[in-house]
């Protein structure tokens, strides 16, 4: 008669740490990762943009946020001119690293006058984000 090993529970055991460890890299470590890349980001646009700084307003106007999943925030930024706030919400299973200029004049400087606000800065980001992430992951930055 053969034995029967029933390895359900440790499947399940398994399965259970597996769904902790995932939920602690979108909760813990992925915010943290995206905490760095969003100063990253800020000194990037502060040293490459193409305007020049007469009043300070644009570049004291860079910030982003960090949404966790389900969630929603307000991000506020402040300039010379005041400033001001928006919400963002988050999807269920998303962790969104939101960027921008919050000056009201800033996209019209970007498009308008060809000057680089923050363009180049997001087409930096969507095109370095997995390689840095993925570096983060290999030198446990992100663990």
């Amino acid at each position: 008669m053969a034995l029967k090993i029933d390895n359900r529970r440790a499947i399940d055991e398994a399965a259970k740490a597996l769904r902790h460890a995932i939920e602690n890299i979108a909760k813990v470590h992925a915010p943290a990762a995206m905490e760095e890349i969003g100063k990253e980001t800020i000194e990037y646009s502060k040293a490459t943009h193409t305007f020049k700084n007469q009043t300070g307003n644009l570049e004291s106007g860079y910030t982003y946020a960090i949404l966790l999943p389900g969630t929603s925030g307000q991000i506020t930024w402040k300039s010379l001119d005041g400033g001001g706030s928006e919400v963002i919400n988050s999807g269920s299973d998303e962790v969104l690293l939101v960027f921008g200029n919050g000056v009201h004049y800033a996209i019209f400087v970007d498009t308008v006058h060809g000057f680089d606000v923050s363009t180049q800065t997001f087409l930096m980001v969507r095109r370095e984000l997995g390689k840095i992430l993925k570096n983060r992951l290999k030198t446990r930055k992100l663990f």
